[in-house]
C-alpha cells in the first residue's frame, strides 16, 4: 500500500499533482480501482483512485484509519552534525515517531549553518521526513524547526519532561527518567564534540535534567536514535 502527503481536498476527494502525480503514475504505475492511502490534515484515509489525468489523479475516500502516531509529544533538540549523518538521524527519527526536531549550533559544533542556506536545508530536511514518514506509515510529518544557537531559547521547546544526554553525568539513568508520568518530552543531544560543561550548567538552569545513556559512549547520530527507542519501549511496546 502506497502513503502520499496530499494538500488539496475537494469534498470526499483527493487530488493528486507534482511529485505525488509522478511518483503515482511513472514510478509505481498504479492504476483505476487501485487503494491508496492519502494522509491530510494529521489523518490517514484509505482512498480509491477513480481517475487519472495527464496532470493529475483523483482519489476517493474509502474510510478513515486509525493513528499510528506515538501518544507522548516528543521534541528532539540535537547538534548540528555532518550532512550525510544528519540525513541518518532525520530519517530515523522520523520513523520513530518524533514530533518537532530543533537543531543547535553548539560551541563544539563543527557544522556551522550559513543563514543563507536555511531556506534550502529546511525544505531538504523538511522532504527527508516526508519520504521517512510515508515509508513508516506516519500520518503526519516532523516539525523541524529553523537552527538556533542561542541555548535560551530552547525555553519555548520546553515539554512536561526535560532531558539532557551528558556522558559526564553521575545522575539518573535513562530508565529511571522514563518511570515518571509525561505526556511530552524534549531531550537534547550535543553534536559530535559533545556539550560544554558551561552550556551543561545553562541546560540545567532552565530546568533540563542530565542523563546517561549507558556505559559507552556513542555516536552523536547513535545517541537520538536510542533515546527514542527507549522512549518507544517503555512507553508503548512494554
Amino acid at each position: 500500500m502506497h502513503y502520499y502527503f496530499v494538500d488539496e481536498k475537494i469534498n470526499k476527494q483527493f487530488i493528486l499533482k507534482n511529485a505525488n502525480f509522478n511518483h503515482a503514475v511513472n514510478v509505481v504505475n498504479l492504476k483505476v480501482g487501485e487503494q491508496i492511502v492519502c494522509n491530510y490534515n494529521n489523518q490517514s484515509f484509505l482512498s480509491k483512485i477513480t481517475l487519472i489525468s495527464a496532470e493529475s489523479v483523483e482519489v476517493e475516500i474509502i474510510k478513515e484509519l486509525s493513528s499510528t502516531e506515538f501518544k507522548i509529544r516528543t521534541i528532539a533538540i540535537l547538534g548540528i552534525i555532518r550532512e550525510q549523518k544528519w540525513d541518518y538521524v532525520l530519517q530515523k527519527l522520523t520513523e520513530l515517531g518524533v514530533s518537532e526536531i530543533v537543531p543547535v549550533v553548539f560551541k563544539r559544533s563543527i557544522v556551522k549553518i550559513d543563514q543563507k542556506s536555511i531556506t534550502k536545508k529546511l525544505a531538504r530536511w523538511g522532504k527527508i521526513c516526508e519520504d521517512a514518514a510515508e515509508q513508516s506509515h506516519r500520518s503526519t510529518t516532523p516539525i523541524i524547526h529553523p537552527p538556533i544557537s542561542n541555548l535560551k531559547a530552547l525555553e519555548q521547546y520546553k515539554s512536561a519532561l526535560n532531558l539532557v544526554a551528558w556522558e559526564d553525568t553521575n545522575e539518573s539513568s535513562l530508565k529511571q527518567a522514563f518511570k515518571t508520568d509525561f505526556d511530552s518530552i524534549s531531550f537534547v543531544i550535543g553534536p559530535e564534540g559533545g556539550i560544554d560543561a558551561q552550556e551543561i550548567k545553562t541546560l540545567e538552569t532552565m530546568g533540563f535534567k542530565t542523563v546517561g545513556l549507558g556505559k559507552r559512549i556513542l555516536r552523536a547520530e547513535t545517541a537520538p536514535i536510542l533515546l527514542m527507542s527507549s522512549l518507544i519501549y517503555e512507553k508503548e511496546l512494554s
